[in-house]
């Protein structure tokens, strides 16, 4: 697959201006007994795409919305590229409800037509037109590449950018049987295909994102998608939610209305009253009116539970990136990075990994699986590269979802220095859930990261030259060459000992509403570079990123960035907190952060207490005699 890919990449080019014509919009006034569907909902530009060398090949999208179960296929229109090579005079469209397995040639349930092409557009018309089952519909067309001007001019095929499950879909007869599915890679085709159907005027489907959930008597929220089916922009809708005895409608405006394009959706946030008492219920919300006429849609309707808290943890989710100096697409998440710091202040948590390049530490243990570069990881979900779903330039998309998703646990972060010499750097976390947990491996952690890391012999290979994106990061790569110096990196790694969560920081049996207290200390002496030197650059310029996961699955549920070590106090001498809770363990560091085996007869150190309710107390000793 990754050969294919190099070879996808290889011939993808721009397309003449022709595509644009052949692509344009549906005309403003559309038959209510037709449609013209397709993927490329917003007109999105078009590119060439293939594989560079003859062959025969099959490209399709896959239609299985059920609001168009039922609907007929009665033609279809494609452009195809003009640029170099030629095509074998036959040319066929198809349907079929399922896709023939590798090597294997259309069965007898498949639909084929012959096909047309003329003025760089290739279109079919279904005698019988094909009717849409339920589980969908495959429609497609076949083509062979029999000659070319040379390898990098033959693109038989057109795409644009977007993301939808079904959008593009394609195989390579000989050399690439298995099927390729342009969703990872941001693509959708610009098929159009003709539909025989009534269209409604006003008509939503909606999807729940994920369980509403609300503080006790107070307001909940329910994220969701509302995709547009009806002829007409959306600009109300009205939907009724029921749980308990509770049953309420309400409305919803947009501020913008929903453009009445098939498919057209957003994201939206509906608000409902929150329960009397804490716990969960069942609960069903209907979207009942679209533009004030009853919605018929056959997915107006969702069921979740709703989630009634006694307070609502700040969900920040944690960003773990993937890089290096020598990785010419990295840039990319560069850019993603240092925008989300910009636009998201001390909500948006970030640590850098670089590997083999000058800002990767000494000792490092990597807390997710690694394959390619860039990766990124929210919240320890999904693997996001730029060649996997989800893609890479959704990261932004991807991480305001993770933020709106419940956190089970609030966590905040306090930094001090544990000596005068300012060698050790003191993190101690307070952790409060909002629902009880009973046999849970649930833990803290901790990262130290360096900000405003420079150095002009550090060089960042870059792949991005021209490329078509604009902004203020966007532009250092954009419009520099393929080495690019005088960067400033950020959230880059310094120590980092239990990525995966330190064992018994948490109790197993946790209390809703019960603060837990956790502490750890960093000998910023030990933060080295694998190639010498110290990681960071101004020790007052480290912070530490306290994080809380799960220790059975490794999914983080909730981060948080300290101060700077810089506007750090000193711990006082015997700062020990009173508590009643009885002392379970300890453990003995020297003021370099090192753990000792043994309290030490004669050197000065400090104490942790780990006590009964999964606090930890902090004594710091100077004065011992030998």
């Amino acid at each position: 697959m990754r050969r294919m890919l190099r070879e996808l990449s290889r011939a993808t080019g721009v397309c003449a201006a022709v595509m644009a014509v052949a692509l344009s919009a549906a005309a403003a006034t559309e038959n209510p007994a037709t449609m013209e569907f397709t993927y490329n909902i917003d007109g999105n530009a078009s590119r060439g795409f293939g594989f560079g060398r003859p062959d025969t090949l099959d490209i399709c999208i896959h239609i299985d919305s059920p609001a168009l179960e039922g609907a007929k296929v009665s033609a279809v229109r494609v452009p195809i590229p003009s640029t170099g090579g030629t095509l074998a005079e036959e040319k066929t469209a198809w349907c079929t409800p399922t896709l023939p397995t590798p090597g294997v040639n259309f069965g007898k349930e498949a639909v084929i037509v012959p096909a047309s092409l003329e003025n760089d557009t290739l279109s079919a018309t279904f005698a019988e037109p094909v009717e849409i089952p339920s589980g969908g519909l495959y429609v497609g067309y076949t083509v062979t590449v029999t000659e070319l001007v040379n390898w990098t001019q033959r693109f038989p095929v057109v795409i644009s950018t977007g993301q939808y499950p079904g959008g593009f879909i394609m195989r390579s007869r000989e050399r690439y049987p298995e099927w390729y599915n342009g969703e990872s890679h941001n693509q959708v085709s610009d098929m159009r295909v003709t539909l025989q159907m009534e269209r409604k005027a006003n008509s939503a489907a909606f999807t729940l994102d994920q369980d509403p959930y609300g503080g006790l008597n107070g307001e909940a929220i329910v994220y969701g998608r509302l995709t547009n089916h009806g002829l007409n922009p959306i600009s109300s809708i009205e939907y009724t939610y029921a749980y308990g005895d509770k049953k309420e409608t309400r409305s919803f405006m947009f501020q913008k209305p929903l453009e009445g394009k098939f498919g057209k959706w957003a994201d939206i946030s509906l608000g409902l009253s929150a329960d009397d008492e804490i716990g969960n219920k069942d609960i069903e919300l209907t979207i009942i009116k679209v533009n004030g006429e009853d919605n018929l849609d056959p997915q107006n309707s969702v069921r979740g539970t709703l989630k009634t808290l006694p307070f609502i943890p700040k969900h920040r989710p944690l960003v773990e990136e993937y890089t290096g100096f020598w990785c010419g697409g990295c840039p990319v998440a560069y850019v993603l990075i240092e925008e989300g710091r910009e636009k998201h202040g001390e909500d948006f948590n970030a640590i850098s990994f670089h590997i083999a390049d000058a800002l990767q530490i000494k000792r490092v243990v990597y807390p997710n699986s690694i394959n390619s570069h860039p990766t990124l990881y929210i919240d320890r979900g999904d693997k996001i590269t730029g060649g996997t779903t989800p893609s890479i330039f959704n990261c932004e998309y991807i991480w305001e979802k993770e933020r709106r998703k419940f956190s089970p646990a609030s966590i905040d972060v306090a930094l001090a220095w544990g000596d005068e010499e300012h060698k050790t750097l003191v993190a101690t976390s307070t952790t409060e859930f909002a629902e009880d947990h009973q046999g849970v491996d649930y833990r803290v952690t901790y990262a130290l990261v360096a900000d405003d890391l420079t150095d002009p012999s550090w060089t960042q290979t870059n792949n991005y030259i021209g490329a078509p994106y604009e902004g203020k990061y966007w532009d250092i790569f954009t419009k520099a060459t393929g080495n690019v110096n005088g960067l400033t990196y950020n959230n880059i790694l310094a120590s980092f000992p239990d990525c995966r969560g330190i064992e018994g920081s948490l109790p197993s049996n946790i209390k809703a509403q019960t603060p837990y207290t956790h502490s750890t200390t960093f000998n910023i002496e030990e933060c080295e570079a694998k190639n010498g030197g110290m990681i960071y650059q101004d020790p007052g310029k480290l912070r530490v990123v306290a994080i809380v996961l799960d220790g059975a699955t490794n999914k983080v549920f909730n981060s948080v960035s300290s101060i700077y070590s810089g506007q750090a106090e000193t711990l006082s001498l015997d700062n020990a907190v009173t508590c009643p809770a009885e002392i379970v363990s300890t453990q003995y560091y020297d003021l370099r952060g090192v753990r000792l085996n043994n309290i030490p007869a004669a050197d000065p150190y400090i104490r942790l207490d780990r006590l009964s309710d999964g606090t930890l107390r902090a004594s710091k000793h100077l004065d011992r005699a030998r």
